[in-house]
C-alpha cells in the first residue's frame, strides 16, 4: 500500500467533457440568464424565468451571474489585448471603406454621480446609392467597443477590437465625430492619415447665435436665416457662410460670437460637406448616436439604476456582445475562463515553509510533507477538487512509521503445535 494521501473531494472527469459550471444552474440556464440580465433590470429576469420556464432564480444570483460573467469576458479581452502588444501578430485586412466614430455616453453610479462611457465603432462604408436626388451613405457590419476608462487606457483597452476589424489595414478611413480632444488623440494613435469629417449637426448649433445677433431670439428672421445658412454650408461648403460670420461678428461683438466663430474656423477642413457626400461619406455621427443609446443607455442608464464603478466595464462587455451579434462566441470564452478559474482555486498549492523543509534530511522532509515524498505531495496538491465547492487547503496528518517485525512463532504450548492423535490415550482400533 501506497503512503497515505490527504483526504480531497473530488470530481468525475466527466464534469469538464460535460463543460459543466460552478453553481446549481446548468450551463444552458446559465446562459440564458446571463443574456437576459445583460439586456433587462435583474429583477425582470428572475420574473421572466419563474413566468416562463418555472424556474425560481432570485435577483441577487442574477446579478452574481451576470457580473461574474461580464468580469470573465473582460479579463479574456485584457489578455488578447496583453497577446498583441507582446507578440504583434499580423492584423487582418481591412475593407477598402470603413467608418469608424467615437463619443461618450453618461452612466449614474453610486454616489449620485454621472461618468462618461467612452464607444467605438467600427463599419464597413459601401458605395453609396442615389435616393431622392442624393447619394445616401451605406454602412454594415457595425461593432462597437466600450469601455469605463481614462482615455489613454482606452485607446489601449481598444486595440483588441481595432485588430480584429483590420481598421489599420483598411484603405480609407471615414470618421464623422465632434471635436472631443480625447477622439482626436485617438485618431492620431491609429489612423493618422483618416477622413475627419465634423459631424454637420455639431456644426450646425454653432450658427442660431449669429441669427439672434442680428433678428433676435427666436424670430421669424432669425429661423429663415439659420435654415437658409446651414443648407448653404451642406451644398456649397464652409467658404462663404465663415465670410459672413466674419461680418456678423465685426458688427455685433460678444463673447459667444467670437467663440463659436473660432471653434468653425480651427475645423474648416473638416467641413467640405459637398465633397463627402458625392463619396458617399456620412456628414453625421448618427450611426454613433445609436449605439450610445443601444450599447450603453439602454441598459446602464435606466431609472432608478446607480451602478458601482467596478460593474460598469464588466455589463459592458455583454452588451458590446450582444450589440456585435457574438454572444455564442462570448460565451464559449466566458465559460472557458469561469472553468479554468475554478481549476486554479482547486489546485492550489499547499503552503509548505520552506526552511523547516531545507534544513530537515530526506527522512524528516518525507514527515514534514506528512509522511509522503514530495513528488507525491506535489500530485496530491493538483488532484482536483470539486468544481462545485472548493475545499480549504489542510495539511494532511503524519504518518507514524513503525519498524517491521520479526516472523511469528507460536509458543510450545499453542494448540497448533499438539498433534492430531494424543498418544497417552490407547488406540481402540489396536489388536
Amino acid at each position: 500500500m501506497g503512503s497515505a494521501l490527504p483526504a480531497r473531494r473530488g470530481f468525475s472527469p466527466l464534469d469538464e467533457e460535460l463543460e459543466l459550471l460552478s453553481g446549481e444552474l446548468t450551463p444552458a440556464l446559465q446562459n440564458v440568464t446571463v443574456r437576459l440580465g445583460a439586456e433587462i433590470p435583474f429583477g425582470r429576469v428572475a420574473g421572466f424565468l419563474e413566468e416562463m420556464l418555472r424556474i425560481s432564480i432570485n435577483e441577487t444570483t442574477v446579478r452574481r451571474l451576470t457580473e461574474e460573467a461580464g468580469r470573465a469576458y473582460q479579463a479574456v479581452q485584457e489578455r488578447e489585448v496583453e497577446r498583441l502588444e507582446r507578440e504583434a501578430p499580423p492584423t487582418p485586412q481591412g475593407a477598402p471603406t470603413m467608418l469608424m466614430s467615437l463619443d461618450g455616453a453618461m452612466v449614474p453610479v453610486e454616489g449620485g454621480l454621472f461618468v462618461e462611457v467612452k464607444t467605438l465603432l467600427i463599419g464597413v462604408l459601401d458605395p453609396p446609392i442615389l435616393k431622392d436626388g442624393e447619394w445616401e451613405p451605406q454602412t454594415r457590419d457595425l461593432s462597437y467597443f466600450s469601455r469605463l476608462e481614462e482615455s489613454e487606457t482606452f485607446t489601449r483597452s481598444a486595440s483588441v477590437e481595432v485588430d480584429r476589424r483590420g481598421l489599420t489595414t483598411a484603405g480609407v478611413v471615414v470618421s464623422p465625430m465632434d471635436a472631443a480632444e480625447w477622439q482626436q488623440t485617438f485618431l492620431a494613435f491609429y489612423r493618422p492619415d483618416a477622413a475627419r469629417v465634423l459631424d454637420f449637426p455639431h456644426a450646425g448649433q454653432r450658427l442660431p447665435p449669429f441669427g439672434s445677433a442680428v433678428w433676435g431670439e427666436e424670430t421669424d428672421e432669425a429661423k429663415a436665416w439659420l435654415s437658409m445658412s446651414l443648407t448653404q454650408l451642406k451644398w456649397t461648403g464652409p467658404a462663404e457662410l465663415l465670410k459672413e460670420l466674419r461680418m456678423i461678428h465685426s458688427v455685433y461683438p460678444s463673447e459667444e460670437l467670437r467663440v463659436n466663430l473660432a471653434y468653425l474656423e480651427t475645423r474648416e477642413d473638416r467641413m467640405n460637406y459637398p465633397e463627402y457626400r458625392v463619396r458617399g461619406w456620412p456628414i453625421a455621427s448618427g450611426a454613433m448616436e445609436s449605439a450610445n443609446k443601444t450599447t450603453v443607455q439602454a441598459r446602464l442608464d435606466r431609472s432608478g439604476m446607480h451602478w458601482a464603478r467596478a460593474n460598469v466595464n464588466p455589463m459592458l462587455t455583454l452588451t458590446n456582445a450582444l450589440s456585435n451579434g457574438r454572444w455564442s462566441e462570448a460565451w464559449a470564452w466566458i465559460s472557458a475562463e469561469r472553468r479554468a478559474r475554478t481549476r486554479n482555486r482547486c489546485r492550489k498549492p499547499k503552503p509548505v515553509d520552506p526552511k523547516e523543509v531545507n534544513n530537515a534530511d530526506a527522512t524528516d522532509r518525507t514527515e514534514i510533507l506528512g509522511g509522503v515524498s514530495a513528488k507525491e505531495t506535489q500530485q496530491a496538491n493538483h488532484t482536483p477538487c470539486s468544481v462545485h465547492e472548493a475545499r480549504p487547503e489542510s495539511k494532511p496528518p503524519a504518518v507514524v512509521r513503525r519498524s517491521p517485525r520479526a516472523p511469528y512463532k507460536p509458543a510450545p504450548n499453542h494448540p497448533w503445535r499438539r498433534p492430531f492423535l494424543n498418544p497417552a490415550k490407547p488406540n481402540p482400533l489396536a489388536c
